[in-house]
């Protein structure tokens, strides 16, 4: 996405465009968490140097109701949105809970999602804005939960292929994506903004299911 790159960025990309070539520019500034732009208030055209009509996509298509509602309400982003009239089930969200604690819901979460209600492991992703083991995730001292492994890809590309392991990855790295079901972990950070803005990028991933941990350290 375009607020993701520096003015340097962009400039490369475009040296690559054949002379008749085009360019398609996606543009979230509630989704800018690397902040590459250093605080500065630029936009699509100033960075891209867009002179075409620019196309508003304000319609979610990819969250129910009720995930669009709970991400309006937590984070103040998204409100402007036309809501997705797909009806779903309601988010189901813990503050203030310390790291056990979460992590022995989550077991219970994902015992329950798995071998109670049949849903594929892959269908599943852990979210945070901490690593599991360089981040001090509530996994970070143990990995395994509820007999499967959780598993964070070391690449953004690479992908999980078994049926034992449940995804995690940070929020940087699920950027872009989605999944039907997201466990999301919210560790505290200092800059107000960039909170919203990882917990508005995380929580927004979901499709169908959405459980919400925030965590005091």
């Amino acid at each position: 996405e375009a607020q993701d790159f520096t003015n340097h960025w962009a400039e490369k990309v475009k040296e690559l465009l054949a002379p008749d070539g085009s360019l398609y520019v996606f543009w979230d500034k509630n989704q800018d968490i690397f902040d590459r732009q250093k605080g500065n208030d630029l936009t699509a055209d100033s960075i891209w140097n867009i002179t075409t009509p620019k196309f508003i996509l304000n319609t979610n298509l990819r969250n129910t109701k009720q995930i669009h509602n709970y991400i309006v309400s937590e984070t103040e982003i998204g409100g402007d949105e036309i809501i997705n009239m797909l009806d779903g089930i309601e988010v189901t969200g813990y503050e203030k809970m310390d790291a056990e604690s979460a992590r022995e819901e989550i077991e219970t979460i994902i015992d329950w999602l798995i071998n109670k209600e049949g849903i594929s492991s892959s269908r599943i992703i852990i979210i945070s804005n901490r690593s599991v083991k360089f981040g001090k995730s509530v996994f970070h001292d143990n990995q395994e939960i509820a007999g499967f492994t959780v598993y964070e890809p070391k690449d953004t590309g690479d992908f999980v292929h078994s049926d034992n392991v449940i995804e995690y990855r940070t929020i940087q790295k699920i950027k872009g994506c989605e999944r039907d079901v997201v466990i999301n972990i919210s560790h505290p950070e200092t800059d107000t903004d960039k909170y919203k803005a990882l917990r508005y990028t995380a929580l927004s991933r979901a499709k169908f299911m959405l459980y919400d941990f925030e965590i005091t350290d």
